[in-house]
């Protein structure tokens, strides 16, 4: 009868630990999924290279039953799916991509080197506000993240025209008589023109 008792002990102890190390994977791939979507992650460096701060190449991840992610590689759109595990670990299988022409040769080659970081990418790093592709040791993928705009951001965004001008001695439709002054907001970017 006490080797039964001990015996069946002995299997209660492996399934609790076994459900024990289960819970705890799931919560570390959920973790890692909260940390990767908190942002949208906008591509500063791939490969080595710097990416010109006008590029619109980036990625967004949408955790879920299956986790998915979007982007730009600066041209084209793309999106598919990725998988976290354990250590930080992550895997891109094979993304979707829009297939336009991109007569900019700059860009011709951040695509090309961002689609191959994201294929060889086999883990990620939140390093300061910085996130880290890595393949081993070597990052791959340098992104930022790009603030989200706030309500008064929207009503900011976009061409302003210059329409008055205060102080007694000046007048405005004398200054400007066939075009007036504008600047352009392209937020959350933190470049103006105009």
């Amino acid at each position: 009868m006490k080797k039964i008792v001990s015996s069946l002990a002995m299997v209660t102890s492996v399934i609790f630990m076994t459900n024990c190390s289960n819970t705890r994977s799931a919560a570390s791939t959920s973790s890692a999924s909260e940390a990767l979507s908190q942002n949208e992650w906008k591509l500063i460096e791939v490969l080595g290279a710097k990416v010109p701060s006008s590029s619109q190449a980036g990625l967004l991840f949408s955790p879920g039953t299956v986790n998915k992610v979007s982007g730009s590689t600066g041209c084209n759109r793309m999106t598919g799916t990725y998988e976290t595990g354990t250590n930080n670990s992550i895997k891109f299988p094979p993304l979707a991509t829009t297939r336009m022409a991109c007569l900019d040769e700059g860009v011709n080659g951040i695509e090309g080197k961002f689609l191959e970081a994201l294929s060889k990418a086999t883990s990620w790093e939140i390093s300061g506000n910085e996130l880290l592709l890595k393949n081993g040791s070597a990052a791959l993928a340098t992104l930022k993240p790009l603030m989200r705009s706030s309500t008064e951001d929207v009503r900011l965004n976009g061409t302003l025209e210059l329409n008055y001008i205060s102080g007694s001695q000046i007048a405005f439709e004398g200054l400007f008589p066939n075009k007036k002054p504008t600047i352009i907001f392209n937020l959350p970017g933190t470049e103006v023109n105009g």
